[in-house]
């Protein structure tokens, strides 16, 4: 079983898709104090990590996955558009730190697209993998609004540099009107795009999700006001991407054995 390391670990939407393709994560690294506590809930035996900087030294892992802030390279009105320079985006050479001393078998990146505009230093930064993008959207994966980010798979060189990718499942749901214009509303949590129900669509698999059941279904405590579900579960993924990514991994991994 591949141990996994869920470095900007949220709410663990990347570890739920990973373990749902047989992977068992092995340590998560999230500062947030709200997200810590809905990942103390669901792997009350995995330890947390606060800060990727207080992580040194190799670690015994397999995969090391995570999305780093995209906070200094979206487009959005709020980002500083100063790339991998920025204070929140330049995490990414921190992630490329842990790789170089872990030296794991795979790397997973999450963020936004604008981050295909860095495929120069991501190929520095992680030199020794080899390097498949993969653009994706939630609404292709049952979201009830479009979520579209960027997947990075990585395979170090020394174990056969393999190249993933992965194609979407087509259970978009209905969002089209007659003209066959996209109806389904784009996710701009940073202006609060779309509502909580829709925005909870991406990460559990219920057309008829609402709050309350959101709130029960991650443990998320009844102190967490809306306002901050709603940047949690912004900030968080489709588990089903890095479902469909891990199952890709394992069977890559199997072919070599």
């Amino acid at each position: 079983m591949l141990k996994v390391l869920d470095l900007f670990s949220g709410i663990g939407g990347f570890s739920l898709g990973l373990e749902r393709a047989g992977m068992t994560t092995v340590a998560f690294c999230e500062i947030e104090p709200n997200a810590q506590t809905v990942l103390k809930a669901h792997w009350p035996d995995v330890p947390i990590y606060e800060d990727v900087r207080a992580i040194t030294g190799a670690l015994d892992v397999d995969v090391i996955c995570g999305g780093f802030p995209c906070t200094d390279l979206s487009q959005s009105a709020k980002g500083s558009h100063k790339g991998f320079e920025g204070e929140h985006s330049g995490l990414v050479y921190e992630y490329g730190r842990i790789v170089r001393e872990c030296q794991p078998s795979w790397i997973i990146i999450e963020n936004v697209p604008q981050i295909k505009r860095y495929q120069r230093e991501l190929a520095v930064i992680f030199a020794d993998y080899v390097l498949t993008f993969n653009d994706t959207d939630a609404a292709d994966y049952g979201a009830l609004c479009r979520r579209k980010r960027t997947f990075i798979v990585g395979h170090h060189r020394a174990r056969g540099g393999q190249q993933i990718f992965i194609e979407p499942p087509g259970n978009k749901p209905a969002g089209t009107g007659g003209s066959g214009v996209d109806r389904l509303p784009m996710l701009l949590p940073w202006k609060g795009g779309v509502s909580l129900e829709r925005l909870a669509s991406c990460i559990v698999s219920s057309a008829e999700t609402d709050t309350i059941r959101v709130r029960e279904g991650a443990r998320i405590p009844a102190r967490v006001g809306d306002g901050v579900l709603y940047l949690m579960l912004g900030n968080s993924l489709c588990p089903a991407i890095p479902m469909q990514i891990g199952r890709a991994i394992m069977a890559a991994d199997a072919r070599v054995i």
